[in-house]
């Protein structure tokens, strides 16, 4: 694999219905100029145009769409180009060209959900992502433009301007997977530095793609397998090991290393069918020192200065000393959930009982141990020292601890009658999400999962269960974790309601995970 000036192969992608009409396609060689379509144009890098200039082009272009779509993003191919316009320092480009509807999209790019959920400032990997890596990679371009194109599909309230951002995103999203799939070709040699970072840069992109845009958790969940399987043997050629078998003293880059930190705790943020399980074993128990996790947290906070040849500021480095303790609780967490779905289907009674209690002493000592994060959200002498980010992420991880209480229990041991410590957990998350609720509707959309168990689990209280249901229903068009949450909790109060199967309803029966899973002949996809 090479990100240089001499890409190898065809240097165009052809759509199949155009395909169809001609047999010859049209292939653009590194050294030849290539000819511009009246409907398409050059992009010059550069910083993405301020919030009103962005919107003002989005306006005109979805006025455009619904007459011009046809002639602007439906071109026969989209070739890649070798002689696009270059950030000062880089040597060249291997980017797409761009329509004008694109060039829109790609100045949205840091208005979207991924970017305001990971982006801590003008100081921040996706911004270098957006900057410089899409410049230089075009399948990282391609899903910059998908996840543009998707969050104006649902942002945008005009259903006839619809279908040309679906499509236009579906597009990009489908090229992206083909050059990824000629990256990891096996005949291709090993990826360089610079290869890795875009290889895992468009698996990140994939991975919320899937979680936030596309209609189905296993494509997040396929895209998390193909990134376990990048780390557990391409970095093997990449980071060669001595003759002890420890790993050399080479490390990733700073923003692989933070990539892989933010989708260590993409599932901490929510995801409760155990789509990132393995990627959390391989990035624990790896011998590689690469990922070690004190390693990668040591590459993103120090790698970053180096790449801006200037030291971050200030309050970057307080926000990782404040919230070191909150990142703790959740790594603890991942780790726990784990073991839960490294059980076997068929383990015994016992087995999960030992488990149980083991799982629940673990809480109950991580809490003593991670007291300040909890005190932060009941003492207001503690809430006027820290930021309120601060207080809103301490409240949003110990939510997941109190979830992850209530999910114990109702996994492993439901046929037990839930204790004190169950209720007070109920009663914590909804005050939470009261709190969340009140200050901003939106967050609850990273809180599908305290939503969703706290609902099933409410049982004498109908005035609360139904807020919780109604607050669910809010949130199921937001993502695809968050509309399997709403459906299954409406099915599962339903069967409580009827007294049938009472508190025993059986959860494997709605994970998507496992049902995936059962339908593979038993097969299990990782």
């Amino acid at each position: 694999m090479r990100f240089s000036c001499e890409w190898p192969g065809p240097a165009g992608i052809t759509r199949r219905r155009d395909a169809a009409k001609s047999s010859q396609k049209t292939v653009y060689k590194a050294n030849q100029s290539v000819p511009l379509r009246p409907a398409l144009d050059r992009r010059v890098f550069s910083h993405a145009k301020g919030d009103d200039g962005a919107h003002t082009e989005f306006q005109k272009a979805c006025i455009q769409q619904h007459h011009g779509y046809n002639e602007v993003l439906r071109p026969g191919v989209y070739p890649r180009v070798f002689s696009l316009p270059s950030p000062p320092g880089m040597a060249c480009a291997n980017s797409i060209i761009l329509t004008p509807y694109d060039r829109v999209c790609l100045d949205y790019f840091p208005a979207t959900t991924v970017y305001s959920i990971h982006s801590t400032g003008a100081w921040s990997p996706l911004n270098q992502v957006h900057r410089d890596t899409a410049a230089s990679s075009s399948m990282v371009m391609h899903m910059l433009l998908a996840h543009a194109a998707s969050d104006m599909t649902r942002r945008n309230p005009d259903s006839h301007v619809k279908l040309p951002q679906l499509q236009s995103g579906l597009y990009h999203y489908t090229a992206a997977i083909q050059e990824l799939h000629n990256c990891i070709n096996p005949k291709r040699t090993a990826p360089s530095t610079q290869g890795l970072d875009a290889v895992i840069t468009t698996l990140f992109l994939m991975i919320h793609y899937g979680l936030r845009s596309g209609s189905s958790l296993l494509q997040a969940r396929t895209h998390f397998v193909g990134l376990k399987s990048l780390l557990a043997s391409w970095l093997q050629s990449i980071y060669p090991t001595d003759r002890e078998g420890t790993s050399a003293n080479q490390q990733l880059s700073a923003l692989s290393s933070q990539l892989l930190i933010w989708l260590l705790y993409s599932d901490v943020g929510g995801t409760c069918s155990g789509a990132i399980a393995e990627l959390v074993n391989v990035l624990t128990e790896s011998s590689l020192l690469p990922l070690d996790r004190t390693q990668l947290y040591r590459n993103a906070q120090i790698g970053f200065p180096r790449t801006e040849k200037k030291l971050g500021p200030v309050e970057h480095m307080i926000y990782a000393r404040t919230h070191e303790k909150v990142f703790e609780l959740g790594h603890e967490l991942q780790l726990m959930r784990s073991r839960i779905w490294r059980l076997p289907s068929n383990a015994s009674s016992e087995t999960r009982q030992a488990l149980y209690l083991e799982l629940l002493d673990q809480c109950q000592s991580i809490e003593k141990r991670c007291d300040d994060v909890f005190r932060s959200m009941y003492e207001d002498d503690t809430r006027r020292v820290i930021s309120k980010h601060a207080v809103r992420l301490n409240m949003t991880i110990a939510m997941q601890y109190w979830t992850c209480i209530l999910f114990f229990r109702r996994w492993l041991v439901p046929e037990r009658a839930p204790q004190p410590i169950h209720r007070l957990a109920v009663a914590r998350i909804v005050a939470c999400l009261h709190d969340q609720y009140g200050h901003d509707r939106r967050r609850l959309i990273r809180c599908a999962w305290p939503l969703f168990m706290a609902s099933i689990e409410t049982t004498g209280d109908l005035s609360k269960r139904r807020w919780l249901l109604d607050r669910l229903g809010e949130t199921r068009h937001a993502t695809a974790e968050c509309a399997w949450s709403w459906e299954a909790a409406q099915k599962i109060t339903a069967l409580q309601d009827s007294g049938t199967r009472g508190e025993s309803v059986d959860l494997r029966q709605f994970m998507p995970m496992l049902s995936t899973e059962e339908s593979l002949g038993g097969m299990k996809p990782f």
